[in-house]
């Protein structure tokens, strides 16, 4: 019970239809004491899940920031942000996994051992479900952490080449829409110069003739021109980047890359062919330029660093 007049909580019988507070010594009506206890407790119990809602989405966002940094390996960012996470609210599974990402720098650094903390949370404040799919993420990192070093080098020649194997599949499979994208590329050029053209032309005629059907002309060909003229260049700019990539690809094994950077690059390189086929944005196309181009030049190799600058597609990333 709640009393209604002092608000201090109590147990008491609840056969009788008065009850006295041991706090102020009044006598209240034990219905009403119940009530009360009740209806403050529905409404806290309202507070908290709200509360929680509002926590959960918060710290979504933040995990969304995270990601961006993981994925230009921005990883002190990636900590400094789940601190922040963790402040509020400790027992979110999805913190302590993105922890285990940044510390482990995207499962690349092998001797990395401070992140078992937060891979034991991550686990323990899981689902079944959950549990499962972390350790079916984590299994081949642990894997690699326990391969002796003398065979270490070869493993990764293994898993870089299983890789590129499969993004030379990929991009194969791109190849004939790149045709066409180029096919369209060449094609638009024309009708974009006769539209301008012609836009031009009715527009100067609209005004000297003062016509208002010129002007409704003029102005419908100008939205044909920008549409046109936005396909043309978001064509073009396609064609060369995809280009640029299957250029990088062929030129790979003369770079004598480490095993380590030939299984990054492979991995940039895949999410780059599968970004093709879903035709994801371009800031995140370009986000994975801006990657490649950053493993290639951190090899310190003089062919990786030749092409980069001689091509014009990856030297504007540098």
């Amino acid at each position: 019970m709640k009393c209604p007049e002092c608000a201090n909580e109590f147990n008491s019988d609840n056969s009788l239809q008065t009850v006295t507070c041991p706090n102020c010594n009044k006598q209240v009506s034990t219905d009403k004491a119940i009530k009360y206890y009740q209806s403050l407790n529905k409404i806290n119990a309202e507070k908290e899940k709200s509360n929680l809602i509002n926590v959960y989405q918060q710290i979504t966002s933040i995990l969304d920031k995270c990601q961006f940094y993981l994925d230009n390996e921005n990883f002190n960012e990636v900590i400094e942000l789940t601190d922040m996470a963790l402040k509020l609210h400790d027992s979110d599974s999805r913190v302590y996994l993105m922890r285990v990402y940044a510390k482990t720098k995207n499962f690349t650094d092998y001797q990395e051992d401070s992140h078992f903390y937060d891979l034991k949370k991550a686990i323990e404040l899981s689902t079944t479900l959950e549990k499962e799919q972390i350790k079916k993420i984590y299994n081949p990192y642990h894997k690699k952490r326990n391969i002796p070093k003398e065979e270490f080098e070869d493993y990764e020649n293994q898993e870089s080449q299983s890789r590129l194997n499969r993004v030379e599949e990929l991009l194969k499979d791109q190849i004939p829409n790149n045709f066409a994208r180029e096919k369209f590329v060449k094609k638009s050029l024309p009708l974009v110069i006769i539209t301008a053209s012609a836009c031009l032309i009715c527009l100067i005629l609209s005004m000297v003739l003062d016509n208002l059907i010129l002007s409704l002309v003029s102005a419908g060909l100008f939205v044909a021109f920008a549409l046109l003229l936005v396909s043309h260049l978001n064509g073009k700019t396609r064609a060369n980047r995809f280009n640029a990539v299957l250029d990088l690809y062929d030129g790979l094994l003369g770079f004598n890359l480490t095993p380590s950077d030939k299984v990054k690059i492979a991995i940039v390189l895949e999410k780059y062919a599968i970004a093709e086929i879903n035709n994801e944005n371009t800031s995140y196309v370009e986000t994975l330029l801006f990657q490649m181009v950053e493993i290639l030049v951190k090899s310190n190799k003089i062919g990786a660093k030749s092409f980069i600058k001689s091509n014009k597609v990856f030297s504007k990333y540098q």
